[in-house]
């Protein structure tokens, strides 16, 4: 999966180069939870697979999965965990 124009290895390098955009393509496109899999993240992996798919806090879902603090811009959110 890539993030920005890099391929992700682990949640902290999705943290790292987060965009809003490809997170939620990642998620309709089903490559979010091939890379949590990938990554070894079973347990997220099927709680992304249970969100439905017309839902309207799926940010606020997706976020919460992932340990992203929802009140973080993405700007915020890549600053904050390239301090990691």
């Amino acid at each position: 999966m890539k993030m920005n124009g890099v391929a992700i290895k682990s949640l902290d390098e999705l943290k790292r180069n987060f965009s809003i955009y490809e997170l939620v393509d990642g998620y309709y496109s089903g490559g979010l939870e091939f890379f949590l899999e990938d990554i070894g993240d079973t347990e997220k992996c099927i709680q992304i697979r249970n969100i439905e798919k017309n839902n309207a806090y799926l940010l606020i879902k997706l976020y919460q999965i992932l340990g992203i603090p929802v009140e973080l811009s993405e700007d915020e959110i890549r600053k904050t965990f390239s301090k990691i």
